[in-house]
């Protein structure tokens, strides 16, 4: 059943001024208080998972956890995620993970490259420690496979990476800007006061996020499901994090600071897929932190045949 309560102020005035609130209240039985019985399974089975929240000085951040397969473990009821730590390790630099605190918003999302199939679960931190990470689930519904470049997920090399130190800093150097120029495949978290934390994909051809400046990116909006969840939020919260994973190394790119929508931009090469919106974000810090031990190998296989 349609259910226009399961959006709050910021995502309804967005629905309305995108001239989509009619698609919008008819999607909206898609969301629900738990995990579906029937995407457990999906979630089990997942080497990794994305995550977006804030650490103790209130800065967003969306980040990565990946490891053995099983690490992830949905309650039977869909109403909890527990996270194994011990088989998929956090870098003591991430700046997500270093601060996690019971009762903190988290928002996330269970991607399978392969598949293109995707599911967010969105929540706040029940319990955290160095060896676990459990989520209480508030609402969970699915997106559609478009935009995801396919890629198969082959395991963790068994030997960690040598040489990858953690940085960080406030305006992106060259090699910073060089890695962003070449993603086809980056995570948003954005966040609403009340509602909690949200992760979701963003994928395109590279350099479909621009860099514009050392503290200024530009990303174009596609047609999606009508929810505006992330565009929502930032209506009432302008934090946002983005997620750039190297696919080759393991190492997490990891930027945070505000943004804004952009609406009836010029857009004379298509870059938006005809939506005439774009994602202006306004870097404040970046951190680079590699695997904590072994490094994910994933293989390319195709690009999305709806990148613009």
């Amino acid at each position: 059943m349609s259910d226009p309560s399961a959006f709050h102020e910021g995502e309804l005035a967005v629905q309305h001024r995108a001239g989509e609130s009619h698609n919008a209240i008819l999607n909206s039985r898609l969301i629900t208080p738990w995990i579906m019985p029937q995407a457990l399974p999906f979630v089990a089975k997942q080497p990794w998972a994305i995550l977006g929240g804030l650490d103790a000085e209130g800065a967003l951040w969306c980040s990565a956890l990946v490891g053995e397969s099983g690490f992830i473990d949905p309650d039977p009821d869909g109403a909890t995620v527990r996270f194994d730590l011990r088989r998929a390790p956090v870098h003591p630099a991430n700046p997500l993970f270093a601060t996690l605190a019971p009762g903190g918003a988290l928002g996330g999302l269970f991607i399978d490259l392969a598949s293109r199939k995707r599911l967010r679960v969105n929540g706040k931190v029940d319990d955290v420690s160095r060896d676990r990470l459990q989520l209480a689930v508030r609402e969970s519904f699915p997106n559609c496979p478009k935009f995801i470049q396919k890629r198969t997920f082959l395991g963790v090399q068994e030997a960690p990476a040598t040489g990858l130190e953690p940085r960080r800093g406030r305006a992106l150097g060259d090699e910073e800007r060089a890695w962003i120029q070449a993603a086809d495949t980056l995570f948003l978290a954005t966040l609403h006061p009340e509602r909690g934390a949200d992760a979701s994909h963003r994928g395109g051809k590279p350099g479909f996020l621009e860099v514009l400046d050392g503290t200024t990116l530009r990303l174009p909006d596609y047609p999606g499901n009508s929810f505006f969840q992330s565009f929502g939020n930032l209506a009432v919260d302008a934090r946002m994090g983005i997620l750039i994973p190297s696919f080759t190394t393991g190492i997490l790119l990891h930027l945070s600071g505000t943004a804004r929508v952009l609406w009836g931009a010029e857009d004379l090469e298509g870059r938006t897929g005809g939506t005439g919106r774009f994602l202006e974000f306004h870097l404040e810090r970046w951190s680079s932190t590699p695997p904590a031990e072994g490094s994910p190998r994933w293989t390319f296989q195709e690009a999305s045949p709806f990148n613009p």
